[in-house]
């Protein structure tokens, strides 16, 4: 069971540095920074 949970939490990480990636390659379009921040919160609020 905890190796599941280290799982999934290294999902989320990877998962939130291909995001963190993707807002800098956005940034120049500034909303789109901006959502891609909105998608972060509800999984940053998970832990």
């Amino acid at each position: 069971m905890p190796t599941e949970s280290a799982g999934l939490s290294m999902k989320h990480l990877w998962r939130m540095r291909n995001s963190l990636v993707k807002a800098e390659e956005a940034e120049e379009a500034g909303e789109q920074g901006e959502k891609v921040i909105y998608l972060l919160l509800p999984i940053l609020k998970q832990w």
